[in-house]
Formats: structure tokens, C-alpha cells, sequence
């Protein structure tokens, strides 16, 4: 739904929820959903994707987050980051391509973001566009 509602019109078998710390319990090594947070809902799976100490500028943009059919989505530059995260092989990199593309955000405004939250980031992005340049 987020890369949708950029533009970028496409197929999908589940939805990505971005969840801070109160969504989970334990200690150490052992992490599990707390109670009541679902693995799917009405058959559409849910995958639940952690926002780690060193990733909190994700909460941050949901603080800003738009709205689509319902539900939050994060800014572009956000979504993007989250995609280049613990990317899919071809999918998220087909995601940022079209957002690209569809002009949801520039790849100035996401070296920018990511310049300002997550440079580790930056080299998987520009390592990103390339390959996607190549393609036919």
C-alpha cells in the first residue's frame, strides 16, 4: 500500500507494519509479538517490522505519516529508507525505482534524508540506482 500510494501501482501479498518497542516482549535474544497484535488480518498477512535503537527516526516519521485506504504510510524518503533497511531482493529495489520514477520523491530528497538519518544507507541506495539503470 505505501509504494501505492506514490504512484507506483502494484500487486502485493501482504502489508509491512512498522512497530516500536511496545509491540514486543522479552529480554535479550528471545523477542516475541505481544498478545493481541495480529499475523494477518481478514487473510492478508501482516509482517511486523521492528524499529531497532539505532533506526528511530522511523518513529519519527510516523509522527509525520500520510494516510491511504485507511491506513498510515510513511513519507517517501521514510518509506524508501524502510525498503533499503532489510531490502527483498528485485522487489524493493523495483519499489524505490518506481517511486522514482512515478516522481513520489527524487533521489536528491532521499540522499538528503538519508544523509541526515542513516548515511550507512547512502551507498546501498546510489549501489541500488545503478543497477537499476542497467536494467532494460
Amino acid at each position: 500500500i505505501g509504494v501505492s500510494a506514490y504512484g507506483a501501482i502494484r500487486s502485493t501479498s501482504d502489508v509491512d507494519f512498522l512497530v516500536g518497542d511496545e509491540a514486543f516482549t522479552g529480554e535479550g535474544i528471545v523477542v516475541e509479538l505481544r498478545q493481541g497484535i495480529p499475523v494477518s488480518v481478514g487473510g492478508i498477512p501482516i509482517d511486523t517490522i521492528p524499529i531497532r535503537p539505532d533506526k528511530r527516526y522511523l518513529e519519527e516519521a510516523l509522527d509525520t505519516a500520510g494516510e491511504s485506504e485507511g491506513l498510515r504510510v510513511l513519507g517517501p524518503e521514510a518509506l524508501v529508507a524502510m525498503k533499503l533497511i532489510n531490502p527483498r531482493p528485485g522487489k524493493d529495489d523495483i519499489d524505490i525505482l518506481s517511486m522514482v520514477y512515478y516522481g513520489a520523491v527524487t533521489v536528491d530528497e532521499v540522499r538528503a534524508y538519508l544523509d541526515a538519518n542513516d548515511p550507512r544507507l547512502v551507498n546501498r541506495f546510489e549501489a541500488m540506482l545503478r543497477t537499476g539503470q542497467r536494467r532494460p
